[in-house]
């Protein structure tokens, strides 16, 4: 889903323009991103957390011609979900053996 899909599902549901709806998305998208910048998490009940994990320096290598690089530590921001989004790991697991899946949990992703 896009912002814009999001911009026009929120004018439609509340009855908005969406210039309005545009403003609102981008307000909270805005509140979001300043704190992650400030090094805060932000989370959301029923939906997931964002948070600003760092990741350390590594070497990297380019695979076709081999050379390789240091890249050097950074920031970057990660989205756990909610629990809620995952039925199989909300559930307990019923399969008390190692390397054997539950069968209720194979198909989690269908909606």
């Amino acid at each position: 889903m896009t912002k814009a899909q999001i911009v026009n599902r929120i004018a439609r549901n509340f009855h908005m323009p969406r210039k309005e709806a545009s403003r609102v998305v981008n307000t909270f998208c805005e509140g979001i991103s300043s704190s992650l910048k400030k090094g805060n998490s932000v989370s959301i009940t029923g939906f997931g957390s964002f948070s600003v994990k760092q990741l350390g320096g590594f070497t990297a290598r380019n695979p076709r011609t081999g050379s390789s690089r240091k890249v050097s530590p950074f920031k970057t921001v990660v989205f756990t979900p909610s629990s809620s989004w995952n039925p199989a790991k909300s559930r307990k697991k019923s399969s008390s053996r190692k390397g054997f899946a539950n069968r209720s949990s194979r198909n989690y992703f269908n909606f």
